[in-house]
């Protein structure tokens, strides 16, 4: 157990005891286990996690570097072809400020560092304020958004954080929802405050995942995109 104990510390998380009898020594080495396998587990979802966060950061830097190279380089002459080069390199320049302030966030709320603003407002006004800028998305896709939602509703919270985490569920709706689907959003009193339901049409998540999507890095479909990783963590975090 000790060369178990030291291999663990060392980073070497697939270290194992060897379980010999069921005494209170073997209770312990079962124990040892369970708590190494878990670690394992932990640590490469974060090596997961970092692999894509650094696959998101090369992706706009390598655009900015080729769009700006072809600008400096005279290679485009067109003022309209430069306008549209220049309007993707602002584009990717604020995907990477965007991901980088994710980043800090969920910096910040694992340190406990970060406060919540709150203030008492209505959110049926977020919700409808925040869902106009889906109005292309859902065109594109021809997906029918049907809203439902109490404008009587006042709640206490952060509007900000609130207005993150609903667009990060309807971003993962309309981007798992076919062509031709449809999402719903509900808003209505409930017996402790108020309570929002998002229905959508599209793959759904398998009934054995739902009680891990909590989980800081936990993916359900492996093979997904990585744009929503770290908005998925910083979420999560604020959910829990």
């Amino acid at each position: 157990m000790k060369e178990a104990a030291e291999r663990v510390s060392g980073g070497d998380y697939s270290a194992r005891v060897n379980i010999k009898s069921d005494d209170e020594i073997g209770q312990l080495a079962k124990a040892f286990n369970h708590m190494s396998e878990s670690v394992q587990k932990e640590d490469e979802k974060k090596r997961e996690f970092l692999a894509d966060v650094s696959h998101e950061l090369r992706t706009p830097i390598s655009y900015i570097k080729g769009y700006s190279e072809a600008l400096e380089t005279g290679m485009i002459k067109e003022t309209e072809e430069k306008n549209k080069y220049l309007k993707l390199i602002n584009r990717e320049s604020g995907r990477m400020v965007k991901l980088v302030e994710d980043l800090l966030d969920l910096s910040r709320l694992d340190a406990d560092e970060y406060r919540l603003i709150k203030n008492p407002f209505p959110l049926a006004q977020l919700m409808e304020d925040f869902i106009i800028k889906y109005g292309p998305a859902l065109k594109e896709k021809n997906i029918r958004l049907t809203l439902d939602l109490d404008p009587d509703i006042i709640i206490y919270g952060d509007e900000g954080r609130l207005e993150q985490i609903f667009q990060n569920i309807i971003d993962n709706s309309i981007r798992y929802t076919e062509s031709g689907g449809s999402i719903s959003i509900m808003l209505s009193k409930h017996a402790y405050g108020c309570k929002v339901e998002i229905a959508d049409t599209g793959t759904g998540i398998p009934e054995e995942d739902i009680n891990k999507l909590t989980q800081r890095f936990y993916r359900v479909n492996k093979a997904r995109s990585r744009q929503m990783v770290v908005l998925d963590s910083v979420w999560r975090l604020l959910i829990n």
